[in-house]
């Protein structure tokens, strides 16, 4: 697993094509999930969804990843401490904020507890924490079951250049963007 020090990401504009596969998978359904918030084809929008899910996933852990991703985005919907930013699904380039959802996911699947609680933190407020980061773990280890490895990149330094609960100036939002 490739791991990438801050100073070759943090000033970069990310786009797609600077991801890997499974990052890309990943963000795809992260914001083609996001869409279904607002879209005027909801149904329509959940049942593509649906197939997407069964092609990366397979039958047999097609619940667990549902469940995940539902899990990630309702807890990031009701509790994110500010409007997220998210691009539409064929959007070629990645906000910081999707970039830091897959730094969750991937100090899930390295293991990395200490980066993956202070970008939970980042986040949410520590009462929701426990909960994004349950739902953060189950879609690592789904992705993990398929064997999509999200590569270790550090969109802060160090988790000491995550804020702390008392370094928030922003109400939070209750919804995201």
């Amino acid at each position: 697993m490739t791991t990438l020090t801050s100073s070759a990401w943090r000033y970069r504009v990310l786009y797609l094509a600077d991801l890997a596969l499974p990052e890309q998978v990943l963000l795809y359904i992260l914001r083609k999930r996001i869409e279904t918030c607002s879209a005027v084809t909801h149904v329509r929008t959940i049942a593509d969804l649906h197939e997407v899910y069964l092609g990366i996933f397979g039958i047999a852990h097609i619940e667990s990843a549902l469940a995940a991703v539902e899990g990630f985005i309702s807890t990031l919907h009701n509790h994110t401490r500010r409007a997220l930013r998210f691009h539409r699904t064929k959007c070629n380039p990645v906000s910081m904020d999707e970039w830091r959802l897959l730094s969750l996911i991937a100090a899930h699947q390295a293991e990395h507890d200490e980066y993956a609680a202070a970008i939970t933190r980042w986040l949410v407020p520590v009462s929701y924490a426990g909960e994004l980061s349950r739902h953060a773990a189950a879609i690592a280890r789904t992705m993990e079951r398929k064997n999509l490895f999200l590569p270790l990149r550090f969109g802060f330094a160090t988790p000491a250049d995550i804020p702390t609960e008392r370094e928030y100036a922003y109400p939070a939002p209750q919804s995201i963007q």
